[in-house]
């Protein structure tokens, strides 16, 4: 029996004594005397539990909320290298998904330069075409001021006898 108990139960032999002594024998001596030897049990029982095991009975009166327990060292350990993966994954498929954007990125880019080209040289062969018609049109004009200069045309008729 440990120190707490021995003056535990020096406690409840005192308090029999005085309510013997009081003379207070009647059927309230005996429900006080069992009341107060359960409450000195209970109190005891209360007094020589662990800590752990004192969470534990709160945690089952407050509606079974159990206390955490702390982490051994291995369980951290265990724990820091979970996340480690984790967070190791998750920088691998940051950088696929960046690799992947960049790829896409440069077809873009690949893409709206063959537009640009394509473009560039259409408005080319556009050029040449009307500098074409333009030479066309030119030489058209020129062979038919050659052509009008070459027939002779009379003089147009004066009406009133002007001339």
């Amino acid at each position: 029996m440990s120190e707490i108990d021995k003056l535990l139960e020096q406690i409840i032999e005192r308090f029999e004594e005085s309510d013997w002594e009081s003379g207070d024998k009647g059927e309230q001596g005996e429900r006080s005397k069992t009341e107060d030897r359960k409450k000195a049990e209970e109190m005891r029982k209360l007094s020589m539990e662990k800590l752990g095991e004192t969470l534990k009975r709160k945690g089952e009166e407050d509606g079974g909320a159990t206390p955490r327990k702390r982490a051994s060292g291995s369980e951290t350990i265990v724990y820091l290298r979970e996340k480690a993966e984790r967070d190791f994954d998750l920088k691998k498929e940051e950088m696929e998904t960046g690799k992947r954007d960049q790829a896409q990125q440069l077809q873009m880019f690949q893409y709206m330069q063959q537009e640009l080209q394509q473009q560039q040289q259409q408005q080319q062969q556009q050029m040449q075409l009307r500098h074409q018609q333009q030479q066309l049109q030119t030489q058209l004009l020129m062979t038919l001021i050659v052509w009008f200069q070459n027939i002779s045309i009379p003089p147009p008729l004066m009406v009133n006898g002007n001339s």
